[in-house]
């Protein structure tokens, strides 16, 4: 089950994936474990198109408690990877 604060990260980032029809080649992703997000970028590996890799983009730590609130009002910085 998915918690209110993966919920809201969740949300955000269907809201800024590419259109589908270059998810094959560009696409973003994110983790939420421990309190930490990292948002990457996935993309088709140089060598061999068939296999993806992640990289990184974002990384940003949970300090507040109501980590939803902050996020809906927009008022929230984030550091690039």
């Amino acid at each position: 089950m998915l918690s209110a604060t993966e919920k809201v990260i969740r949300n955000y980032i269907e809201g800024i994936r590419p259109p589908i029809e270059i998810r094959d080649k560009l696409d973003i992703g994110f983790s939420f474990v421990n309190n930490t997000l990292i948002v990457f970028e996935i993309v088709p590996f140089f060598m061999d198109n068939s296999k993806k890799i992640e990289r990184p983009v974002i990384k940003a730590h949970q300090i507040a408690k109501d980590l939803e609130a902050i996020l809906d009002e927009g008022q929230y910085e984030m550091g690039f990877v």
